[in-house]
């Protein structure tokens, strides 16, 4: 009986290793005695295992294991824009865009009167924050304008309602 059940975990283990090195692993496994792997919107991810106390990296083809400590793929943040001031309102002559966002944003302003049409556009690369932009309102008629700001990508960031006097 003994021999029956040692030829069976043989039998086993060598069945589990011929798919092993048979099927392809897709990235990223964790295969550990315990922890978990978790991916938030394909930009970030985290694993973890337990146990693990030697550090070695194994490879065979496409296969690639790493005991120990796990290094993964670099990812890089999401610029982020903290916040975007539009002042004053109402405005008579000149507007102030102050920008707190990560250094290096690429911005389009536009301005569109009461109807819907824009009235002006204005470019601005490389922002870092803390940048203040100026516009020209003295060259508006008094009345409502739209001011919308985007980001490079085509995101609308922040819609202001500014009144000219």
């Amino acid at each position: 009986m003994l021999k029956k059940i040692l030829l069976l975990l043989c039998n086993g283990f060598l069945l589990t290793t011929a798919c092993f090195e048979q099927s392809p692993v897709s990235s990223p496994v964790l295969l550990a005695s315990g922890g978990e792997f978790f991916k938030i919107a394909d930009s970030y991810s985290l694993s973890y295992s337990i146990g693990e106390m030697a550090v070695k990296t194994l490879s065979k083809g496409n296969h690639i294991l790493t005991e120990g400590f796990q290094q993964g793929k670099p990812h890089f943040p999401v610029p982020v824009i903290k916040d975007i001031l539009c002042m004053p309102n109402p405005v008579e002559e000149k507007l102030t865009i102050a920008f707190y966002v990560d250094n290096g944003l690429s911005f389009v302003i536009k301005i569109y009167n009461i109807l819907g049409k824009a009235i002006d556009s204005y470019e601005y690369d490389n922002v870092l924050s803390g940048d203040m932009k100026y516009l020209n309102f003295s060259k508006y008629a008094k009345g409502f304008y739209l001011i919308q700001v985007i980001s490079k990508n085509g995101n609308v960031q922040r819609t202001f309602k500014i009144e000219k006097i």
